[in-house]
């Protein structure tokens, strides 16, 4: 078995390098995508969708499943 293969059966490893993948790309397409102010937007974006993600935790957790979020 070679490193490739062995690179391609960690799940974790191939998501991460097609989101790298995916931030180059973006960096490259529009330079105004690596700035400072981009990242704190997303970052103070997570938190909201944290909230989100949460609440509908509970409500499939108590299998009630509503997905309307």
């Amino acid at each position: 078995m070679t490193l490739f293969d062995k690179f391609l059966r960690i799940r974790e490893l191939g998501i991460f390098s097609i989101i790298v993948v995916f931030v180059i790309v973006a960096a490259v397409i529009d330079p105004r995508f690596m700035t400072l102010d981009s990242w704190r937007a997303v970052f103070l974006a997570i938190p909201l969708i944290l909230v989100m993600a949460m609440g509908q935790m509970m409500v499939i957790i108590c299998r009630h499943v509503d997905i309307s979020i």
